[in-house]
């Protein structure tokens, strides 16, 4: 499985990836504040692809423009998490090489398995943390939405066999979605929203109708695969004026469009049951952004 953002692609760790780890994974300034030793050869590190980053959910980092290993990124789900959570909630971890800090490059990372971990693996709660001194760290945590919860002191550090104090931040799935919710009303209060309305009410209450009529324009489609059920709707392409605005655009933008198009369906039909699921978007590489929609 890959996870595209932007400017990054997500995948599975491989053994060629081991002298691309090594570069990174070796300088001091990277691993040791994570809560990991520095790696010591090339060996050493296609041993750890083997024992510790090939594994489900964990990620290698890679820039687009050359598909090269520069950091990870995983979940560790339930009992496969450092902390002691249930199995509808995981830890993320990550890290990247010293000569791409400062670059966002590890919120875009993070978002987008926010969105993964949330909408796919239906987690409750994503759990995060950071040793004392990591401000880097700490700040990437506060720009993904996750908020302090605790704080463990002086505990023993097996990997690094020492004493650390350990900062616990979280991030549930209601806040998360809470965030893109409030942009997404934001963005379709004032024009979208009425027009469909206006649509919706012209062709008698009738989602059919409505995408019969209004369901292929230059910036809207819709098709309809079970009458009165089930819907696949989108656009040709990416039609969010914040991600357009936004130099670094990522997947993460997609998130407010799909709760923008449940606000729309829970204004039109507030009786009825609504779910959608994203097929595919512009900004993760596909030909549009692709929104599948049942009606209960």
């Amino acid at each position: 499985m890959e996870i595209l953002t932007e400017r990054l692609i997500l995948r599975a760790w491989t053994e060629d990836d081991a002298e691309s780890l090594y570069k990174y994974a070796k300088d001091p300034e990277v691993g040791p504040i994570a809560g990991w030793p520095v790696h010591t050869s090339v060996d050493n590190s296609k041993e750890i692809i083997e024992n510790v980053l090939a594994v489900p959910e964990t990620y290698a980092v890679c820039l687009k423009e050359n598909n090269q290993a520069i950091g990870s990124i995983g979940l560790m789900i339930g009992k496969t998490s450092n902390l002691d959570v249930p199995d509808t909630e995981g830890e993320i971890g990550y890290w990247i090489g010293v000569p791409f800090w400062g670059r966002g490059l590890i919120p875009e990372a993070v978002k987008s398995m926010l969105q993964h971990g949330f909408n796919e693996l239906k987690l409750d709660k994503i759990w995060c943390g950071y040793f004392d001194g990591n401000i880097k760290s700490k700040r990437a945590q506060e720009k993904c939405g996750f908020t302090y919860h605790h704080t463990n002191k002086d505990i023993h550090w097996a990997l690094m066999n020492d004493i650390r104090t350990e900062h616990i931040t979280c991030l549930t799935r209601d806040a998360w979605k809470m965030n893109y919710r409030q942009e997404a009303v934001k963005c379709v209060n004032q024009y979208v929203l009425p027009e469909m309305k206006r649509q919706f009410e012209e062709c008698g209450c009738s989602l059919d109708e409505q995408y019969k009529k209004y369901g292929d324009t230059e910036y809207f489609f819709a098709n309809i695969i079970e009458s009165g059920h089930v819907y696949e709707i989108g656009y040709p392409r990416c039609v969010c004026m914040k991600a357009q605005a936004e130099k670094d655009a990522d997947s993460n933008f997609c998130e407010c469009s799909r709760q923008s198009i449940m606000y729309v369906y829970e204004n039109l039909i507030p009786n009825r049951k609504v779910t959608v699921e994203t097929i595919e978007t512009a900004l993760t590489g596909g030909s549009k952004c692709r929104f599948r929609v049942v009606v209960e």
